[in-house]
């Protein structure tokens, strides 16, 4: 058997994991129950395998919440073996943020070193909305895990022109995509253009290849929407925040075009307010009578015009609602937390703990779109835009030392391009998109930044 060495390489990673570990794990019952709204759609789907595999929020099965399963399939089987709480709940975010610090070390190192991967990955621990986002039930860090080990197996395939690394990467996109819907595509530039350009295999070739991945794609990302959209309406939940009852609808309507307009209810904090700002990190709470719960008859309109009504137009990104139809409650949801607050309507703590981190509530329309917005005095200054002077920086510098251009046969080249576009397209989005999104959500940005960071300091350090 042999003995494990513990080299310098192997200590500093160690140490900045641990880093992760603190940052992500410590005092982590201080935060409750997060988000509400999630925590009693997980208590719903622990009860029993239809809720857990319609995802609903309620015990009766009576209306989904508004994301696809994955992420809150893995806090439910968190809840099932630790028993429901916040803490169960909140682990495989915390976990999932741990595992994608090494993640990016590997990556980066494997291309350009350990000084770079260890660099990358101290970044990424410390960034302060990836943080938030571990010590959170908002599911965005399991889609950057996801997406991270895609991007292990894309540097092969893009790198040796292997075809099945290229499937495997799509593969677990799309499962990214049953995490958060759209939000998972935002890699697909950096994908599909770097596998275009890399010249490890033919150009004809690489076209056959990303055209069979994409369908790969497609099929992995569309499969738990239609087989519930095959299920006949009545034998399953209302699907939540749709407008007519169907999760297709709710991946191009609620999960996509509203994200783009300014004209849009919001995107959580309950259907009207998507523009307002809360100091917490959950929403406070409303209160929703029986019969605005209820679900459209067929239509794809509500029975009652109540501004308030969830399904299934309501934004339910981030409302927690306490219903007077004792049907709709999840059971035993009046736990205390560590602070002594009940669980049905009080804001639990946001990610930065004591509800003081100032996540909550959504950004966009609310002001001017420019390419200084992030950099402005806002919710979002203190959040991600630490080191993107660093990351740009870097971008210059790694393409001034490895003199990138045609042709892209090396991997140094290929991951500073891949990099480059997950980075500066996410970053214009942001800047520019008039539609609503909640600050939590520029944690996808936090890879990309982290990783031409690395790179950057390294490559600066190498041209002086």
């Amino acid at each position: 058997m042999k003995q494990l060495k513990l080299t310098k390489e192997k200590i500093g990673i160690i140490l900045v994991l641990i880093l992760s570990g603190i940052l992500n794990l410590a005092n982590l019952s201080i935060e409750n129950y997060g988000n509400e709204y999630y925590a009693a759609g997980v208590k719903s789907m622990v009860l029993n395998f239809k809720n857990f595999f319609f995802v609903s929020f309620d015990p009766a099965g009576f209306v989904s919440i508004d994301k696809p399963p994955l992420g809150f399939w893995i806090q439910a089987i968190s809840a099932k073996i630790f028993g429901f709480s916040g803490w169960s709940i909140l682990l495989p975010q915390a976990l999932a943020g741990i595992i994608s610090v090494a993640l990016i070390y590997y990556i980066v190192k494997r291309s350009f070193g350990y000084a770079a991967g260890i660099i990358a990955a101290i970044c990424l621990a410390i960034t302060p909305v990836f943080v938030a986002a571990s010590r959170n039930n908002t599911i965005d860090n399991l889609l950057v895990l996801v997406l991270l080990i895609a991007c292990v197996f894309f540097s092969k395939a893009a790198e040796k022109g292997k075809f099945k690394y290229l499937i495997i990467s799509l593969i677990f996109i799309g499962l990214g995509f049953n995490i958060k819907m759209l939000e998972a595509y935002m890699i697909g530039p950096a994908i599909y253009i770097t596998y275009l350009i890399s010249s490890a295999a033919p150009l004809k070739k690489r076209i056959k290849h990303l055209v069979i991945g994409t369908v790969v794609l497609i099929a992995v990302s569309l499969s738990w929407a239609t087989i519930v959209d095959l299920v006949p309406s009545q034998n399953r939940p209302f699907v939540g925040s749709s407008t007519n009852n169907t999760v297709m609808e709710l991946i191009f309507g609620h999960n996509g075009l509203e994200r783009l307009s300014s004209n849009s209810g919001g995107m959580g904090g309950g259907p009207g307010n998507g523009g307002q700002n809360h100091k917490n990190f959950n929403s406070k709470s409303s209160t929703t009578n029986s019969n605005s719960m209820q679900p459209p008859n067929g239509t794809g309109k509500q029975n009652n015009s109540n501004s308030n009504d969830m399904p299934p137009s309501g934004n339910t990104d981030n409302k927690n609602s306490n219903l007077q139809n004792q049907n709709m409650q999840p059971p035993n949801m009046t736990g205390k937390s560590s602070k002594g607050q009940k669980f049905g309507g009080i804001s639990g703590g946001g990610p930065g703990g004591s509800g003081t981190s100032n996540l909550q509530g959504t950004f966009g329309g609310q002001t001017t779109a420019g390419i200084s917005r992030l950099f402005s005095k806002n919710i979002l200054s203190d959040q991600i835009v630490w080191f993107i002077p660093l990351s740009i920086l870097g971008i210059i510098a790694a393409v001034i030392l490895e003199k990138i251009r045609f042709p892209f046969n090396n991997k140094k080249k290929l991951d500073v391009v891949f990099w480059a576009l997950w980075l500066i397209p996410g970053f214009i989005y942001f800047s520019y998109t008039k539609g609503l999104f909640h600050p939590y959500y520029l944690t996808m940005l936090a890879p990309p930044i982290a990783a031409l960071s690395g790179i950057g300091i390294v490559s600066m350090w190498k041209l002086y």
